[in-house]
C-alpha cells in the first residue's frame, strides 16, 4: 500500500486537535510545510463588514503588533481581498491580481508586507455560514517564487480534513469551557468518536458512537467493552489499525467497513503529549466513524491524492467494476496499448506493480469529507 507519511501525520494531528485544541497550530504548521509555504493561517471574517474577527497563525514572521496594525489601518487598503472572494476550495494567488509593477508602488506591500519579509499569498475559503466565512491562507517570503499549481494540489490533499476539523472545533467551542478531559467535549457532536487502548478496549465514546454500537446493522458493536467489527475480515483489519495507532510512534490508517450502511473509519494515535493521554497514562487511539452520507467519492479522493488524469480515473473505475483491460479498450474504442499505457501510469502513481495490487489499494483506502 502506498502512503504519504507526511500527509498521514497532518491528517492525524488535525483530527487529534479536536480533542486537544492546542495541537491545531502545530497541525497548521505542518500544512504550510506540505503546501510548500513558509507560514499558514486560518482567518475568520465577518460576512457583512469583511473584517477579520479571528485568526490562527502558524509562524512568527509578523511582529507582535502586526495584527493590530493591520486592523487599525492596513485592512482598508489591502489589495489582496480578491483572494478571499472566491468560492469554497477555489484557490487564488495574489499574483493572479497584483503584478510586480503594482507591488513596487503599493503602500500595503511596501509598508506592511515587505518589511515583514512577506511577498506571496495563496488562499481559499474553507467554510461559510450566514454570518462569517473562514479562509485558509499560505504565505511565502520575498526571496521565494510565487505559488503554483503544485502547491495548490498539495493543499487540496488535506483541504477536506482541515475543513472538517474547523467545523468540529466550532461545534465544541461552547462545550470545552475549562474542561480538562477534552473527550467529554465531543459527546454531543454529530459524528461518532471513540477512544480505545491498544487492545481495542473502549475508554470513552460520545453519544453518537454509543448509538452506532447498539444499532444492529451498523457493522460495529462492543464485546466485553472492546470495539469489534461484525465482519471477520473487518474485525481483523480494525484490530490491526487500532493496535498500530496506539503503540508508541504508531501510525493510524483508514478502512471501509462492510455493512448495510457503509462507513469509513479513520484511526489515529493520541500522542503522549496530548492532554487526553495524560488522563489515562496508557497508549490510546482515536477512532472516527464517518457515515456514508458524509463521504465523498472514493475515486475522487484518489484523483486528488495520486493526481490521476480523467482517463486514468475512468480506467480505475472500470477495474473496480470488474471490467478487463481488453474489454475496456473495446468499449472505449481505443487500442489495448493506449489502455496499457494508462495502466502503467496508475501503477507508477500508486507505487503498485500488478493489477490485483492496484485494485486492492483502491478498495482499501476510503476518504473523508
Amino acid at each position: 500500500m502506498s502512503e504519504d507519511p507526511k500527509l498521514e501525520a497532518i491528517i492525524a494531528l488535525l483530527y487529534e486537535s479536536v480533542l486537544d485544541p492546542k495541537l491545531l497550530k502545530e497541525a497548521l504548521g505542518l500544512c504550510a510545510i506540505y503546501a510548500g509555504a513558509d507560514e499558514a493561517m486560518v482567518v475568520t471574517y465577518d460576512k457583512m463588514t469583511q473584517l477579520q474577527i479571528g485568526a490562527l497563525v502558524a509562524g512568527s514572521r509578523f511582529a507582535p503588533n502586526g495584527f493590530d496594525d493591520y486592523m487599525n489601518h492596513y485592512w482598508k487598503i489591502d489589495p489582496r481581498k480578491h483572494v478571499n472572494l472566491g468560492k469554497i476550495r477555489e484557490w487564488r494567488c495574489c499574483t493572479d491580481f497584483n503584478d510586480q509593477k503594482f507591488v513596487s508602488k503599493n503602500e500595503f506591500y511596501q509598508d506592511f508586507l515587505i518589511p515583514n519579509e512577506v511577498r506571496y499569498i495563496m488562499g481559499a475559503r474553507l467554510c461559510s455560514d450566514d454570518n462569517e466565512f473562514i479562509v485558509n491562507g499560505f504565505i511565502r517570503a520575498i526571496d521565494r517564487e510565487p505559488f503554483d499549481i503544485n502547491n495548490i494540489s498539495a493543499a487540496n490533499s488535506f483541504f477536506d480534513h482541515l475543513q472538517r476539523t474547523l467545523r468540529l472545533h466550532k461545534q465544541t467551542q461552547t462545550l470545552q469551557t475549562k474542561i480538562d478531559l477534552g473527550a467529554i467535549a465531543i459527546d454531543n457532536l454529530p459524528i461518532s468518536m471513540i477512544i480505545t487502548n491498544h487492545k481495542g478496549q473502549i475508554e470513552h465514546l460520545n453519544s453518537k458512537a454509543e448509538k452506532t454500537l447498539i444499532t444492529s446493522n451498523s457493522g460495529l458493536h462492543s464485546v466485553m467493552g472492546n470495539l469489534v467489527a461484525t465482519n471477520p475480515v473487518d474485525r481483523h483489519k480494525l484490530s490491526n489499525l487500532i493496535s498500530n495507532a496506539a503503540i508508541t510512534n504508531g501510525r493510524g490508517g483508514q478502512m471501509l467497513l462492510n455493512s448495510e450502511s457503509p462507513k469509513y473509519i479513520f484511526v489515529t494515535p493520541i500522542t503522549p503529549k496530548s492532554t487526553i493521554a495524560n488522563n489515562w497514562q496508557i497508549p490510546l487511539a482515536l477512532i472516527i466513524i464517518n457515515e456514508s452520507d458524509n463521504v465523498r467519492s472514493q475515486l475522487e479522493f484518489f484523483k486528488s491524492l495520486y493526481h490521476f488524469t480523467p482517463a486514468e480515473l475512468r480506467l480505475a473505475q472500470a477495474l473496480l467494476n470488474g471490467i478487463s483491460v481488453d474489454k475496456y479498450a473495446q468499449e472505449m474504442g481505443v487500442t489495448i496499448n493506449t489502455i496499457r499505457t494508462q495502466l502503467s501510469a496508475l501503477f507508477k502513481k500508486t507505487n503498485t506493480s500488478r493489477q490485483g495490487e492496484l485494485i486492492a489499494l483502491l478498495k482499501s483506502n476510503p476518504s473523508f469529507h
